[in-house]
């Protein structure tokens, strides 16, 4: 059985301007395996949050083709790929984009709460689950505004990681935090991907800390390569 949980396959990406096409990413390749904690590092403007969209589901590329267990995700249909994003992915932004009107509990359980036939009492008892493994069992009715800045980006962490996906992409998940603060984020991520398995792919312009995965990658102008420590 290969290890190979997603190919990225000779992916270019460009937009539209008015002053003609800005190419971002060119003709980037490379393999993602599974249970292993990548970072992708780069200068702010270089492609990372394009290149992990572009892995999510989230936009489509202009050339080239992502895998995803041998399957390639731009082939499926639109409803095909929500689905994919919601039960194969799990998403980490550097803002935390918790709702404020909703406890941390109630924030982690609404991907599951999202979906049909998900009972919601078993939702709250699996986003429980998952906040303990965090480290945030004591503060489950906590709004929000309640939370300190890496108590708030443990509970996104949670929330990516409730509906039991293979893979998370984490774009500058410690960028608004200090150092301190954001070495623990790191810690409580490296203890998910020993504890479930769960591959992380984290963009990070943090050299100490993306020297702490199991690869490193480097984006330069719009091209991938291996970051040799």
């Amino acid at each position: 059985m290969s290890d190979k949980l997603m190919e990225i396959r000779n992916l270019h990406k460009s937009y539209q301007t008015p002053h003609g096409d800005v190419e971002v990413l060119k003709d980037i390749s490379f393999t993602i395996r599974k249970g292993e904690i990548v970072a992708i590092t780069g200068t702010s403007g270089v492609g990372k949050s394009t290149l992990l969209h572009l892995m999510g589901g989230l936009d489509r590329p202009t050339l080239g083709t992502i895998l995803f267990n041998g399957k390639s995700i731009f082939n499926m249909s639109d409803r095909e790929l929500a689905g994919f994003r919601n039960r194969a992915v799990g998403f980490v932004f550097q803002f935390h984009h918790l709702l404020p009107e909703f406890t941390a509990l109630e924030n982690v359980a609404m991907p599951l709460l999202m979906r049909k036939n998900h009972v919601r009492l078993r939702a709250l008892d699996e986003a429980e689950s998952i906040l303990n493994e965090v480290g945030l069992s004591h503060r489950l009715k906590h709004l929000p505004a309640q939370l300190s800045g890496g108590e708030q980006q443990r509970v996104a962490i949670a929330r990516s990681m409730v509906t039991s996906p293979a893979l998370v992409l984490a774009d500058e998940p410690t960028g608004n935090l200090d150092s301190t603060t954001g070495r623990l984020v790191f810690e409580v991520i490296c203890n998910l991907n020993r504890k479930f398995h769960v591959t992380f792919v984290v963009a990070s312009h943090d050299m100490e800390l993306a020297r702490s995965s199991h690869r490193c990658l480097k984006m330069l102008s719009g091209s991938v390569a291996e970051d040799k420590p």
